[in-house]
């Protein structure tokens, strides 16, 4: 209704994905919903390097963000680069890994 006058820098984080062992009540995957909202920017991270950078993002970004969570709990390996304070990954840029076995 503001027609993007005024900014809303708020983050909503939540958990997202399937679990064994809950009810499938609790094992969906919400990105696509909230990404039908056309005002909210939607992240989902991958690895912990991904979480880190993109939740930096989300908290410098001027408008409404949800972060989903998985709620996996798997470890990921940490680079150096990322431990960096200045780390940031830009929303809207993805990261395409190709995966070859």
């Amino acid at each position: 209704m503001s027609v993007g006058q005024i900014s809303v820098p708020i983050v909503f984080r939540g958990p997202n994905g399937a679990v064994a062992g809950v009810g499938a009540q609790h094992s969906q995957c919400y990105a696509a919903w909230f990404g039908a909202c056309p005002w909210l920017k939607v992240l989902a991270p991958y690895s912990s390097e991904d979480a880190r950078g993109l939740l930096k993002a989300a908290i410098r970004d001027p408008d409404p963000v949800v972060f989903l969570e998985n709620k996996y709990g798997e470890s990921f390996p940490v680079s150096v680069e990322v431990l960096d304070s200045s780390f940031c990954l830009p929303i809207g840029k993805a990261k395409i890994k190709l995966w070859i076995k």
